[in-house]
């Protein structure tokens, strides 16, 4: 290993702090410079697959992560317009016991405070909070980073004051509107998909008795659909409700709330159950959907992407949340085996990580397709789902669920 062993991470979602737990292990000193002020306990549930919880394990988290989540019994795949059921799958047990690992579901602010706890006990890591990177210089050392203290709550520094950080080697995973990647790396900005996810949480003693309680539930119907499920201990329901954006001025609001009525609108006509369900709310935020490209660049010299900033996806495959722990995982794999050349290990992730991380995302977009199908698209879709067996169903997902680093 060089004479710097120091990594700064730029970003502390799960991305910048999964890795920095793992390159921490793998012998590396890490920075975590985070632009908010403390862990963003903003936004709602996220779904774990085995692919993301078998990390979790081996970082020895698991036992905290169930105790944080809720392990759903099926995934119920209903017709938007009457909720009549399309297909049904089994997930606790036999997800448990076909990938080792289980599916989990949580509220995205307990994974990442979990993560930061972890982060903060490792003797390795040091996390600084209200750190907004202004500027990086790669050199033959590494990367000098110069970043400014946002406020002085909480840094020991003064607000307006720029700190300046040396390290081998800098990891940006600092979401799908990365400054590392359009400012350092040199890729495109994100762009919108033309879709809006509203997002709630409803107390469960609120929901509907004809919607499940113990399950994720998915609606499809022509250019929408819905999910929910459990959260913190079943005292939540969540629900993600997607529809087309209205306008590109609603797009670069970025996120908006609503008083539900142009989202009680589109989903006027479909099944009985989700205008009840909808209804118990008026407290819905919209996140206009943004995607990155996975074909860019993920590398400039010791300065490398991962998570939202190298692939920013669709959540149609809820699989945002599993690539970005997966990126980490590989990250440090290929850390571990190129040590004291930081620049090729980057090179190497790179290139055995793309094309996963590009299958994955083109998932989501396929899925979107799929789910909003209208008309005789429907129909057929609904026949194939229907008298598809969950072993065959299965199946056409085992490279995904089934993967390990």
């Amino acid at each position: 290993m060089g004479k710097n062993s120091t990594i700064i991470i730029a970003g502390a979602g799960v991305a910048g702090l999964t890795a920095a737990l793992l390159i921490a292990n793998r012998g590396f000193k890490i920075t975590l410079l985070e632009k908010m002020k403390s862990i963003d306990s903003s936004g709602v549930g996220i779904q774990l697959s085995p692919n993301a919880t078998h990390v979790l394990a081996e970082l020895g988290l698991l036992e905290k992560l169930e105790a944080a989540s809720i392990a759903p019994k099926n995934i119920v795949i209903k017709k938007g317009s009457s909720g009549i059921v399309l297909s049904t799958f089994p997930l606790v047990n036999f997800m448990l016991e076909r990938y080792g690992a289980p599916y989990l579901v949580l509220h995205r602010a307990d994974l990442a405070n979990l993560l930061f706890d972890a982060c903060n006990d490792h003797p390795d890591i040091d996390v600084q909070f209200n750190r907004k990177i202004e500027d990086v210089a790669m050199h033959a050392n590494g990367v000098t980073v110069m970043a400014l203290n946002c406020n002085g709550q909480n840094t020991g520094g003064n607000p307006g004051q720029t700190s300046e950080y040396l390290g081998a080697a800098l990891i940006g995973a600092d979401g799908g509107h990365s400054k590392i990647r359009t400012a350092i790396v040199g890729g495109e900005p994100a762009k919108p998909s033309g879709d809006i996810a509203w997002r709630a949480l409803v107390d469960i003693n609120k929901v509907p008795k004809s919607i499940s309680k113990m399950d994720t539930t998915l609606w499809m119907g022509k250019s929408g659909h819905i999910v929910c499920y459990p959260i913190r201990k079943s005292r939540f329901l969540n629900i993600v409700a997607i529809t087309p954006s209205s306008s590109a001025t609603e797009i670069a609001r970025g996120r908006c709330k609503t008083d539900g009525e142009a989202l009680f609108n589109f989903f006027a006509k479909w099944d009985a159950d989700i205008v009840q369900l909808l209804k118990t709310t008026n407290e819905w935020h919209g996140w206009p959907l943004n995607q990155v490209e996975p074909n860019g660049n993920w590398v400039k010299g010791a300065t490398v992407l991962i998570g939202d900033a190298a692939h920013a996806m669709l959540p149609y495959a809820a699989q945002g949340g599993a690539a970005a722990i997966e990126d980490a995982a590989m990250l440090a794999k290929s850390i571990g085996a190129h040590a004291d050349d930081l620049p090729l290990a980057f090179i190497d992730y790179e290139k055995i990580r793309k094309p996963r991380a590009t299958q994955i995302w083109q998932l989501a977009r396929t899925n979107r397709k799929i789910y909003h199908m209208g008309g005789v698209a429907a129909v057929v879709r609904n026949i194939v789902l229907g008298n598809s067996s969950n072993d065959q169903l299965y199946k056409r997902f085992e490279w995904l669920y089934g993967w390990k680093c």
